[in-house]
């Protein structure tokens, strides 16, 4: 991130369109103790291509071989510097891989996790007068806790799909 005294320097500079003497402009600066010493200007990094690289032999080896099996990298027919060398081989290996990469596994449908039975049960409480404390004690001896005597399961469904309905309908 750009300090605010040099982007405070690039914005006069761009006002008079010297943007490409801001170097210049900062050695003055610094001479004339207007600004720290160590004050510096970052250079941008370029913009890298985002491309996915290309695999080496023994990116290859152990796709194939798997990991782990450093040992057998030595005589492999993937490694080039073996006696076993097989080029045919690597490009065979290099076109399975490929495919497998082109091939993108299916998204699952996330399904969006509900509430818990706890926190259905203290938003159904809020606005009742009830104390957090009181609403505590209640859960206790809640149909919709599921370590009480006192829990029913198709009380807990019914109070999730109202809760649900009413969570997404304001939306």
């Amino acid at each position: 991130m750009t300090s605010k005294t040099v982007q405070l320097i690039e914005m006069i500079l761009a006002k008079y369109g010297k943007e490409d003497e801001i170097e210049e402009v900062l050695e003055e600066l610094k001479v004339a103790e207007l600004v720290k010493k160590n004050l510096k200007l970052k250079v941008k990094k370029s913009n890298k291509s985002n491309s996915p690289k290309k695999p080496t032999a023994y990116n290859l080896f152990c796709f194939k071989e798997g990991f782990g099996k450093t040992g057998l990298w030595k005589e492999s027919k993937l490694n080039t510097k073996s006696d076993n060398y097989d080029g045919d081989y690597l490009e065979e290996i290099k076109q399975e891989f490929n495919e497998k990469q082109s091939v993108k596994p299916e998204k699952k449908k996330s399904e969006t996790k509900g509430a818990s039975p706890y926190n259905m049960f203290v938003s159904s409480k809020t606005g009742s007068g009830l104390s957090f404390a009181e609403i505590s004690v209640a859960w206790a001896k809640s149909n919709l806790n599921k370590k009480s005597e006192y829990f029913d399961a198709d009380t807990l469904e019914a109070e999730t799909k109202k809760y649900n309905e009413k969570k997404y309908s304001k939306k």
